[in-house]
């Protein structure tokens, strides 16, 4: 049973990146392992600090309420041009939801110098290095998943 530092180790030695480059790169099917791995480097934590609450926005509960201020007629006809839009141009979507986002963040901006203050805990950072000590028996079952 790993402790929680030895759990912080081995899950920053074993990063998103790496295992996002390495899925492209193995085949599917099940794989027994028995390896010894010796993981090198430094951990640190930050110390635990406040912080004011994070005012994210609710881009459903946004759309809901505009719909909800429009007649039937309007709706659907921003719901028709919103499945027409998902099917257009990046560019111009891009464009058309900065323009709002502008605007909403500008609003959010004023709810959030009203945000309470809250804890947060430090930040973990780590420069680890991972190797295969020794042989490893690596054995792959395609068939199984």
């Amino acid at each position: 049973m790993l402790t929680e530092i030895q759990n912080a180790i081995v899950g920053c030695a074993i990063s998103e990146k790496i295992l996002k480059d390495a899925k492209g790169q193995i085949d599917p099917g099940l794989y027994l392992v028995d390896a010894l791995v010796r993981i090198q480097g430094t951990l640190s934590k930050g110390e635990d600090f406040q912080m004011k609450a994070a005012a994210k926005i609710d881009w459903r509960l946004l759309a809901s309420l505009a719909l909800s201020k429009v007649n039937n007629e309007t709706q659907d006809a921003v719901i028709d041009a919103f499945i027409k839009a998902i099917d257009g141009a990046d560019g111009e979507k891009d464009a058309l939801t900065e323009k709002v986002k502008e605007r909403v963040e500008a609003k959010i901006e004023l709810v959030k110098g009203n945000a309470p203050m809250v804890n947060a805990k430090g930040r973990v950072t780590a420069k680890l290095v991972a190797e295969i000590v020794g042989d490893a028996r690596i054995e792959h079952k395609p068939d199984i998943k």
